[in-house]
């Protein structure tokens, strides 16, 4: 049996009893789930992380798993002020001494004024010198964190582009301080598919305005007209992404799932100006919506995500027969109409189309995409090379093609068919590694393959 997952509020404690959890925590009974928190007080901490540390909870601490670098900073700081807390093992009252000290009659005949009756002797205790209680030298500490490998570097590195580029980079339901979204993420962005003509008045100032050495000189006859350095508003940006792919013909379902971020303009939960007044952020709210839908021949599909809050935003495509099998072709559009002012609350953020199939028993269901049908194909030559090609390349397997957007195929259990199709802004591939073979007895010197 799996151990209970408690999953913490946005902002600690929220309304769980820390203490209780942190008794389960200790017993090995629950695990905790960071991916949420965005605000957590030490004094909060300090109750639900008492008597435990990293070396024996780790596993139960959730720390390895989705958490913010914030949030994590703040246990790393609380697990500090224990050990600054904790007091040294005190020794049995007094502090214990190598060196005993003793008194005999002197033996000093000297002739002076007053001579010294006691003369004071010191021995060196042998047995204190091994005792259990002598000062040892300290024991270095267990280091908290693994080696990482190059690989998981690698991928660390990867997972922050990622996050930096598309985002959220501070959870499912963060707070963005700038003054644009837009600004902030540069890719997975679909924009209204009616955008306004005029220029949106900036909520703050661009990095561009202020900076001082960012702007350019007035315009004068010798150096001409100066160029603006704040892009126009009316820049190209596409509202819809989508793909097109090959599904088996035994296949009666396909289950569609949708999702993108939604930013609102709002006050802030967890930052504050120094008079205490929450600050205005963009706040994130995930939209997200699935639907089974019936393949059938020429059937066009037509279906509204969120039909009470953004009903302008929906999935629509195309069900066609070929060859035996079902060729699909759907779109996520933002059909909204931008607004004069927060122009971003009408744009949508890391967008995304994911397909599978609608029958867990059976879910390779996306097939290798057909060749195109085209009037150069029926040339002699290129139908020849058409065939070469598909011979060579016949273990990679393309599922499926991407409109605006890149596809990402899961083929795990199955190198002929996948089981999951999803689009990605960022696409990546595992590039094999060669390494070059060592030939005996091979010269590559040129002077000494001349004189040979």
């Amino acid at each position: 049996m799996g151990k209970k997952i408690i999953e913490l509020p946005l902002k600690l404690p929220g309304e769980l009893d820390l203490k209780q959890i942190n008794q389960q925590l200790k017993s090995g009974k629950v695990c905790l789930d960071w991916s949420e928190v965005v605000y957590a007080p030490q004094k909060y901490l300090k109750v639900l992380l008492d008597g435990l540390d990293l070396e024996h909870h780790e596993e139960y601490l959730g720390i390895n798993g989705s958490i913010s670098e914030s949030i994590l900073d703040a246990i790393s700081k609380c697990f500090k002020s224990f050990k600054k807390s904790t007091k040294k093992p005190e020794t049995s009252g007094k502090q214990l001494s190598f060196i005993t000290t003793s008194y005999s009659p002197s033996n000093n005949n000297s002739e002076v004024e007053q001579p010294n009756l006691l003369e004071e002797k010191f021995e060196i205790k042998p047995d204190l010198l091994n005792s259990t209680n002598s000062p040892q030298p300290p024991t270095p500490q267990k280091q908290i964190l693994q080696e990482a490998t190059p690989y998981d570097i690698r991928e660390k590195l990867h997972q922050l582009i990622l996050h930096d580029l598309l985002g959220p980079i501070n959870g499912e339901t963060e707070e963005v301080q700038e003054g644009s979204v837009s600004n902030r993420y540069l890719v997975g962005v679909l924009a209204p598919k009616i955008r306004s003509k005029n220029p949106e008045e900036p909520t703050e100032e661009t990095p561009e305005q202020q900076d001082s050495f960012a702007l350019a000189e007035p315009d004068n006859a010798e150096e001409g007209q100066s160029d603006s350095a704040i892009p126009p508003a009316s820049s190209m940006f596409p509202s819809s992404i989508g793909m097109s792919f090959c599904v088996s013909g035994e296949i009666t379902e396909l289950e569609i799932t949708a999702k993108w971020g939604h930013y609102e303009r709002k006050k802030s939960e967890i930052s504050f100006k120094e008079d205490g007044n929450p600050i205005q952020v963009w706040k994130r709210t995930p939209r997200q919506g699935s639907r089974v839908v019936t393949l059938k021949d020429g059937k066009r599909i037509e279906w509204v995500i969120s039909p009470q809050e953004v009903p302008e935003v929906f999935v629509q495509g195309r069900v066609r027969k070929f060859d035996g099998d079902w060729l699909i072709t759907l779109f996520l559009v933002n059909n909204q109409t931008e607004p004069s002012k927060l122009r971003d609350s009408s744009w949508l953020f890391q967008s995304e189309l994911i397909l599978r199939s609608a029958d867990p028993q059976h879910p390779d269901i996306f097939l290798r995409k057909p060749l195109a049908v085209s009037g150069a194909n029926l040339d002699p030559v290129i139908h020849q090379e058409n065939q070469a090609m598909a011979m060579l390349y016949r273990h990679q397997v393309e599922f499926a093609v991407g409109h605006g957007v890149a596809v990402k195929a899961d083929s795990k259990n199955n190198s002929q068919r996948a089981s999951t199709l999803s689009t990605t802004f960022i696409p990546d591939y595992e590039v094999p590694q060669s390494t070059t073979p060592q030939l005996k007895d091979l010269v590559v010197d040129m002077k000494q393959q001349s004189i040979n």
